[in-house]
């Protein structure tokens, strides 16, 4: 079972709620307490972040987008990074392969408006993609529900983890018992993994992939780019190194992007057994930019940072 668990030391309102990196404090009202989410098995996260202040610049449509987009945004994510560690460690369980490779979760919306839904601001109709619906339309962003639908399954035959599972499920067949799944790689290249993200300017899919240029070194390279709305592209470049004992086998990540603004995020593990690990990080990032509006905490400003301290175990 994956559980994630993020707890903050701050009470946290409901316009404080939704933005990309914030999704799972939605049900937090009291100090101390925490969302959670359930996935397979495998992994048990923890995480705090520096800061659960999130401000927006207050009535813009911007904002509105951002915030419902927030929780369908982190799942997506979550995915990214569970993928990105399957293609780092070169292997991962059947049940957790198919964990990542179905993690749609605008699928899970409908996209028909209920009867009782009609008039209403988007705000209140409970219906994640319903409500940005009308607020892409509202923003002249020709983007619907059904569109979003379809953005999760191109993002699906798009991913190279897909075919990894189906793989992994043929020879589970044939063989009679479910081995781990391998990752894809082709020369050292990473299979690509495709992952459709909701911004303020419409739908863009995230396109990611890497070379091992070394067997404790990889090369991270990424393209986002908007395809159904206002156009956008930004482009990430980054390096994932393991080091040795003399630095107590610490492995750090190192990732810009570029484009609609700059964005960096740093972060080093620790491992502190087989299954233990303790991970530092943060980010400072562009307001303006495709991943910054999904991870800043004050749309206000032009820029935002944020440092976070995780402790993680598989089992």
């Amino acid at each position: 079972m994956l559980c994630t668990l993020i707890l903050t030391t701050k009470r946290v309102t409901l316009k404080k709620m939704k933005t990309f990196s914030s999704f799972f404090l939605r049900s937090v009202s009291k100090p101390l307490k925490g969302a959670y989410t359930f996935i397979d098995k495998g992994f048990i996260f923890l995480e705090y972040h520096s800061s659960a202040e999130v401000v927006y610049a207050g009535g813009d449509l911007k904002a509105e987008i951002i915030f419902c987009s927030g929780g369908i945004n982190n799942e997506v994510f979550f995915a990214e990074k569970l993928a990105d560690k399957f293609h780092k460690d070169g292997e991962i369980g059947f049940a957790e392969s198919a964990t990542i490779s179905g993690f749609r979760s605008a699928l899970s919306y409908s996209t028909k408006l209920k009867k009782e839904d009609e008039g209403k601001s988007p705000w209140l109709m409970g219906n994640d993609v319903l409500s940005l619906e009308a607020c892409y339309k509202e923003a002249g962003i020709k983007v619907t529900a059904s569109d979003i639908h379809r953005a999760d399954w191109i993002s699906w035959f798009l991913s190279g983890m897909t075919y990894s599972h189906f793989i992994g499920l043929w020879k589970g067949i044939s063989n009679n018992r479910f081995p781990r799944v391998k990752a894809l790689e082709f020369g050292g290249f990473r299979v690509p993994d495709t992952f459709a993200y909701l911004t303020s300017k419409g739908i863009s899919y995230k396109m990611i992939s890497g070379y091992k240029w070394q067997e404790d070194c990889r090369i991270i390279f990424a393209v986002e780019r908007v395809f159904k709305g206002k156009s956008a592209t930004e482009l990430s470049l980054g390096i994932n190194k393991s080091c040795g004992p003399a630095f107590w086998n610490a492995s750090y990540e190192v990732v810009a992007t570029v484009g609609e603004g700059f964005d960096l995020v740093a972060s080093c593990s620790f491992p502190i057994s087989k299954d233990f690990s303790l991970n530092i990080g943060g980010g400072t990032y562009s307001t303006k930019s495709l991943l910054g509006e999904r991870q800043a905490k004050n749309m206000k400003k032009g820029r935002s940072s944020d440092a976070f301290i995780s402790m993680s175990y598989w089992y």
